[in-house]
């Protein structure tokens, strides 16, 4: 039989670091599906940073798997251990209190029996371990097969069974003893310490996130408090959009566009600056006239060839088109390229026909603005100055729309 020395103590710490990280990770892996569940493709949410097919995903599984699997074997070993030392201590004479000699007469083993079950019952207010010692011990004693099993074991139970594998919270994890007791509520401590402080700094990196996603798909409440003192019942639609045009985060949005837009302009000058000229398109024509001169086979192209060509030139807009839809190639700019309109354009129709500045601003009148630390007035501030304006603009659409460029998709 085993000693209680045998009991593998330094393998109590190795189950309760694995246990803990097989809870943590079910933990994580289980939030991990939530987020993969509950996201939405078509909303503007951040998709979930770990796929539920992704490499990532597939190894924490498997580190999960292999943890539960170590705890599991680890309390198992360590459960048997002890079964094996409770065997291999167990004496029914001592628990009785009485002695080898008396051993032999039932009356004076069940009289002790007796006494002591009195004393040490759960509903007595005793222990359950000891009493089920009592027990063991009176079968030890008197029963026909507690007596064998006592004789060619140590114990009336029989060998000692344990299941090689047990997922279950042993009591020496919970309740160490001894000089491991010291060791386990350590490591308790600090593992129950680490776990917070990735909590709380996982939280720390979430608060931005979550308060860009709120300023991205929600009012704010700067805007509904300025919507509310801006206008009343009597209000016009004019001042509706004027009161849209000038809230905090339309200004905001509108000058952050501005400077973006002004820096591509700085950039596409720059490029073009530096870019090398470009050969005429007349001298690489004369440079691929070969010594006999003109080819007078070019000049009567075939007609199935010109449609071909047709078709190809068509299916190079779209192929263009479509890489100005996902940003592939840059935009042009008013004021670099040719044939683009925007702000400038608007602006200076609108001044050809008497429609800028506006008359009237109503209540933006005597509102001042921040902008660059000083308070402006509603046409200095740049950001606002653009949304008026294409607040003006899209009052006056038809009128704007004479550039040829616009008439092409206008339904007037």
């Amino acid at each position: 039989m085993s000693e209680a020395a045998d009991i593998p103590v330094h393998l109590m710490p190795v189950a309760a670091i694995l246990g803990t990280f097989a809870l943590v990770g079910v933990l994580r892996g289980a939030y991990i599906i939530y987020e993969n569940l509950s996201y939405d493709p078509l909303s503007r949410k951040p998709a979930p940073a770990v796929a539920l097919d992704s490499n990532p995903f597939m190894a924490l599984c498997s580190v999960v798997v292999a943890a539960i699997a170590g705890y599991g074997s680890i309390v198992a070993k360590i459960n048997k251990a002890y079964a094996e030392s409770e065997h291999a201590l167990f004496d029914p004479f001592d628990i009785l209190g009485i002695s080898e000699a008396t051993g032999g007469d039932k009356p004076a083993v069940t009289q002790a029996y007796r006494e002591l079950a009195k004393i040490h019952h759960p509903d007595k207010g005793g222990s359950q371990a000891m009493f089920l010692k009592i027990q063991y011990a009176y079968e030890a004693l008197t029963d026909e097969l507690g007596m064998k099993n006592f004789k060619m074991y140590g114990h009336p139970e029989g060998p000692v069974s344990v299941p090689s594998f047990q997922l279950a919270m042993p009591k020496w994890l919970l309740f160490p003893e001894g000089n491991v007791a010291i060791f386990m509520i350590l490591l308790y401590l600090a593992m129950f310490g680490a776990i917070g402080y990735i909590v709380v700094t996982r939280m720390n990196q979430k608060e931005p996130e979550v308060k860009a996603t709120m300023d991205s798909n929600t009012v704010s409440l700067d805007d509904l408090g300025y919507l509310g003192r801006c206008l009343s019942p009597s209000s016009s639609h004019f001042d509706v959009l004027l009161a849209l045009a000038s809230t905090p985060e339309n200004i905001m949005w509108a000058t952050e566009n501005l400077e973006k837009i002004e820096q591509q302009r700085a950039d596409a000058l720059e490029e073009k600056k530096n870019a090398k000229p470009e050969k005429k398109k007349d001298d690489m024509a004369f440079d691929n006239l070969d010594d006999q001169g003109w080819d007078e086979e070019d000049d009567e192209e075939d007609e199935n060839a010109k449609m071909a060509k047709k078709a190809e030139q068509e299916k190079q807009q779209r192929l263009e088109q479509v890489k100005k839809a996902s940003g592939l190639v840059k935009e042009p700019l008013e004021g670099i390229d040719d044939g683009v309109i925007g702000q400038k354009w608007v602006l200076k129709t609108l001044e050809e026909k008497g429609n800028w500045p506006p008359k009237d601003l109503s209540f933006l009148n005597n509102q001042k603005f921040d902008y660059n630390g000083k308070k402006v007035s509603a046409l200095d501030h740049p950001g606002l100055q653009r949304n008026i304006q294409m607040t003006m603009g899209r009052i006056n659409s038809r009128m704007l729309n004479t550039h040829p460029a616009l008439r092409e998709y206008s339904i007037f």
